[in-house]
């Protein structure tokens, strides 16, 4: 989990009153937040093997002398089962919060499909990132009344538009993996460059394609118009310096990077996949792109940037949606209700 969702989904825990500590097991320390204390796994958990093994046990362990009221995780594999395992040795209420959208194959595959369910339908409370998310489990058969909209949020103060000079046209942040599909976004924007228009694009973030992306960009000849920074611990300083925020991955969940962008008053370009249509309304707060369609990415890409200075109604409706409905205000509020249900 990156630093920017990490806190997208802490920063709202930690402020919660009724919260004095929250415990963290991880691999590693993550950035700090008030009230978070980091708990590191040994070394011998970075082999996969042990990982399995040893992580639950530490988990189990670690509740019980913490005094652990609540465990509360992310992923479905392996953490979601560390979480069953834990929750059964030590009678605590176990909360899940779906991140992406793979977790969904599970149920799918009919092998998987019953133990998927029970595992589910086991929690004491389930996390989805939205409605359309909700509605995909509940026909799958889990439990309605164990389901809450509950995802990360936006310091919308800290991400908020800046009147600067702006140095991209166009901006991505997030993993460089074919799922991302930033392969496309950058031989769109070629074409955009090639018919004559000048044009700039921010890369941010690292992952297993950025070679190849990078040998792509060389091989199309927008190398003077392409700049890859890697990976960057503040991204609203690149957001407050770009026009245009584009993505289009096969899937997502409620994606950190998107909400960080609207709230920060970018153009923005998404695929409607998953939860994605329920928080970015087509030609009210940005553009959707159907999913896979190139041409309508590159069409959009297009126009956005033709017409970027006409377009300033999108940009505003884009924070004032994640203001209203994604900020840090309305997780705590939604946090308080939940843990006094189960608490």
């Amino acid at each position: 989990m990156g630093v920017s969702t990490f806190r997208a989904k802490f920063v709202p825990l930690s402020q919660l009153d009724r919260i004095e500590k929250i415990f963290v097991v991880r691999r590693n320390p993550g950035p700090k937040i008030p009230k978070v204390e980091y708990i590191v796994l040994p070394g011998i958990c970075k082999l996969s093997i042990f990982h399995l093994i040893v992580s639950p046990i530490i988990l189990t362990y670690y509740t019980v002398k913490k005094k652990a009221d609540i465990i509360l995780t992310y992923h479905f594999i392996p953490y979601l089962l560390f979480g069953f395992f834990a929750s059964k040795m030590t009678k605590k209420p176990h909360i899940f919060c779906q991140t992406g959208s793979i977790c969904q194959h599970y149920i799918e595959r009919k092998c998987l499909r019953r133990i998927t369910k029970s595992l589910l339908n086991s929690l004491s409370a389930f996390n989805v990132p939205g409605m359309q998310t909700l509605e995909y489990w509940v026909n799958h058969g889990i439990n309605t009344d164990k389901i809450r909209v509950l995802h990360s949020t936006i310091d919308t103060e800290k991400f908020s538009s800046r009147d600067v000079e702006k140095k991209f046209d166009f901006i991505y942040i997030g993993e460089l993996g074919s799922h991302k599909r930033v392969d496309k976004i950058i031989t769109a924007f070629s074409q955009i460059v090639k018919s004559g228009t000048e044009a700039s694009l921010a890369i941010v973030g690292t992952g297993k394609d950025e070679d190849q992306l990078k040998t792509l960009v060389r091989s199309l000849q927008v190398e003077n118009s392409v700049e890859f920074f890697g990976y960057q611990k503040d991204v609203v300083e690149f957001l407050v310096l770009a026009k245009i925020f584009v993505m289009f991955s096969k899937a997502e969940g409620l994606p950190v990077a998107l909400m960080e962008a609207m709230s920060t008053e970018l153009l923005v370009i998404a695929p409607d996949v998953n939860n994605i249509p329920g928080m970015l309304k087509n030609n009210v707060s940005g553009y959707l792109v159907e999913s896979g369609n190139f041409q309508e990415l590159f069409e959009k890409m297009n126009y956005a940037l033709t017409n970027y200075h006409n377009l300033n109604h999108l940009r505003k409706n884009a924070r004032e949606e994640i203001v209203t409905n994604h900020s840090y205000g309305v997780a705590v509020r939604k946090w308080e209700m939940l843990f006094a249900r189960l608490t």
